[in-house]
């Protein structure tokens, strides 16, 4: 049980990922909330690490760049709905490759979803999350949730089931505490 709690703390806080400055990808997609990682993104665009910037935002987006910049709003309002999203950006638009940019806890999680639904070439790229939701065991608990939700719904559009959900909305209302 110890080596089970040690490996999910390493994959939720220290996740394998992609170095940026070695990768190269048709787009760049900035999972939600973009917020100060747009700062990031921005540079990564200007040294030429993807031709499109896709932006993940529940709100207004700034999208005058050098660069071909497209925000959305998933649906669903999730993860798995900025993955569904890709794939249909990818399918529309033939890439090949894609890096997705999120904060360092949400790297596993996200490789999930996103490894279900878009066939290409993935580069996670994880950045320093603005804060940790209040403490470590917050943001361990609603990760781990997340984490569990996604590995018992397969495939790309799967729904979980309902037992799950209601789980993932409790660990949810802690967080938020």
């Amino acid at each position: 049980m110890t080596a089970l709690f040690v490996l999910s703390l390493w994959w939720t806080f220290w996740p394998p990922q992609d170095a940026p400055e070695h990768v190269e990808a048709d787009a760049l997609l900035v999972l939600g909330p973009h917020g100060a990682r747009m700062a990031d993104a921005d540079k990564f665009m200007d040294v030429g690490l993807a031709e499109t910037l896709v932006i993940a935002t529940s709100g207004e987006c700034e999208d005058e760049a050098a660069y071909r910049v497209v925000c959305f709003r998933p649906d669903p309002y999730t993860t798995q709905g900025e993955a569904i999203f890709l794939r249909d950006m990818a399918e529309e638009h033939d890439w090949d490759s894609a890096a997705v940019m999120t904060v360092d806890h949400h790297v596993t999680r996200s490789r999930l979803h996103m490894n279900r639904c878009f066939d290409g070439d993935l580069y996670m790229i994880g950045v320093e999350a603005e804060g940790l939701w209040g403490s470590w065991w917050r943001t361990y608990l609603y990760q781990n949730t997340g984490l569990a939700h996604a590995l018992i719904s397969p495939g790309c559009e799967s729904e979980p089931p309902g037992w799950l959900e209601d789980l993932r909305e409790r660990a949810k209302d802690i967080v938020r505490t």
